[in-house]
Order: structure tokens, then sequence, then C-alpha cells
């Protein structure tokens, strides 16, 4: 979540923050954002004042939390929030606004850190809410859903926690992919698509969560990306993919443009990705089509029951 430029006071304290993750060698969390709140200026600063040798930041670099999900997300929640906040009360986002959001979120590394360097987190909340003019008796502020797990900068869920009938069934695709009938590039392409869309439909169908159903969407093409490669390695590389047109860049003549160009330009816009798409849609749903008999077979390994 960007803050903007006339945020300077929480603009510093995030990049104190990834320092000191920088420093840890680990990624950004919450727990650093409050020590670099409480290492700035502000009433923020004042309120976690506490009497441990060091300060928060001597109790808040233990691996506390790690276990409670993504750092990265519970750290994007928290911006995600002080900015909505801040917006709403036509303000800035500043060091209070973030350490208002990291009380309400209730991140397990945040409450262990104020609980061992002995500040009572409603106490701080309130000092905070007092110096900026807010009622100590305001509403928690509502957190935004995280990034789906697998999405943006959040790893997807380990395969081990995940629906293993849904996992099942879709080893038992990966048995039965039409490998042989690779041939050209734009091929692999569509199974990619037509996997893809399986592998949604299916974690959908067995009620599976948001987080779930991309971690199974991602693990299942990164192995058909790997079986793919295996079987056809001159049309598919898992981690160096090549661009779809193939080749190298073509130097391309600009033209000076006129206002014949710019009109047409500006009136035709557009329809070469829409033909484009229509082309794609067109080769996967034909691919789908005469490959669909491959799903009939007995897989070689059954690995489970449907």
């Amino acid at each position: 979540m960007a803050f903007q430029e006339s945020d300077e006071r929480g603009s510093a304290v995030l990049r104190a923050a990834f320092r000191l993750a920088h420093t840890s060698g680990g990624p950004l969390r919450p727990e650093y954002i409050l020590v670099a709140i409480a290492e700035g200026d502000g009433a923020a600063a004042e309120a976690l004042q506490c009497s441990v040798p060091g300060g928060i930041r001597s109790v808040a670099f233990g691996d506390w939390g790690s276990a409670h999900g993504s750092p990265i997300a519970f750290h994007m929640q928290v911006q995600g929030a002080a900015n909505d906040w801040s917006l709403g009360r036509g303000e800035d986002t500043t060091p209070e606004h973030l350490l208002v959001a990291l009380i309400d979120q209730g991140n397990p590394g945040v409450v262990r850190a104020l609980g061992a360097a002995h500040l009572d987190a409603t106490v701080v909340r309130r000092r905070v809410l007092e110096a900026m003019g807010a009622s100590p008796n305001t509403d928690p502020i509502a957190m935004p859903l995280f990034t789906a797990a697998g999405c943006g900068d959040r790893p997807p869920l380990p395969v081990d926690e995940l629906p293993q009938d849904v996992w099942t069934a879709l080893q038992q695709r990966q048995e039965r992919l039409p490998l042989r009938r690779l041939h050209r590039r734009w091929h692999s392409g569509s199974l990619y698509l037509v996997e893809r869309r399986a592998a949604w439909r299916l974690a959908s169908r067995h009620g599976a969560d948001l987080d779930q159903c991309h971690s199974l969407v991602h693990h299942h093409n990164h192995e058909v990306q790997r079986r793919m490669a295996d079987a056809a390695p001159d049309l598919v590389q898992v981690h160096h993919p090549r661009s779809w047109t193939g080749g190298a860049p073509v130097p391309v003549l600009m033209r000076k443009r006129t206002w014949r160009t710019q009109t047409l330009r500006w009136m035709f816009s557009g329809w070469g990705c829409w033909f484009q798409n229509r082309v794609v849609s067109i080769r996967t749903a034909w691919f789908k089509a005469t490959t669909l008999h491959y799903y009939w077979r007995k897989p070689k390994h059954v690995v489970g029951q449907l």
C-alpha cells in the first residue's frame, strides 16, 4: 500500500521498518513497524516509551508470531487499514494511525512485544487517540482482507494444508495430461489455461476457501508446467518462460505522429488485443475439445479416490 508524498512521518516509519527487516535478514513483520514507531517522534513514540532496557527493540526481535500466517500479508493489512482510516478522517497517514491499526489488528507478535515491554495496549491506544483529537472510545479500525495466498507477495499454502481430496483429483489430472499433443507453442499455452480453469473449478466445487483455491491452482499449474517442460523442453521452460511471439525483438521504425495517425490510433486502439484474446479463446476451446479423451483414461498411478 503506497503512502502519499505528503505522508512524510508515516513513510519514514515504513522505511525504518524495512531497514530493520533487512538487518534481520527476514521479511517485514508488524513488530518492526512497532519498533520504528517507538524510535521515532510524536505522540505514538511517546506512548510506546517503556522502562525495559533497550526499549521495544529489545523485546520485538524474537521469532514471535511466525506461525500465524504470512508476516508480509500482516504488514500490508496494517498499512491498508491505516490508510483507509486516515483518508476517512481527511488526514495524512502518520505513525499514530499506524500504531492504532497495529493494536486493533491484534497481531500475536505485536501483542507479545507490548506485553514484554510492560505496556497495556488499551492504555497506549487511548493515549494516541487523545493526542490525535479522536474519541478514546473510537471503534476498532476495520481491517482490509488479506491478499489471497499464492497471489502478490503472499506465498501459497503448503500442499499438506490443502484439501487432500481436491489435490488427489488434481494429481490424477496431472497423470492424464495430453502431453503428446504439444507440437506448437500455443498448444502449451492452451493446456496451461485449460488446467488452470479446471483446478479453480474443482477447488470451488469442493467448497475450498479463497486461499485454498489460489494455492491449489498455483501448485497444480507449477506441476503442469514442469511436466510440459519435461515433455517438450523446446516449447516450455519453467524458470525462464519465453515470449509467445518468439525470437529476438525486432527494431521498429517510429513514424512521426500527425493528427490523422493520432485519430486512427485513438479509434482502433485495443482492437488488436481484443482480437488476440478471441484467438486465444478459440484455440483453447479447440485444444480442450480435441484432448478430452485423454482425461477419460485411467491414470498410471492412482493416488486416491475422487
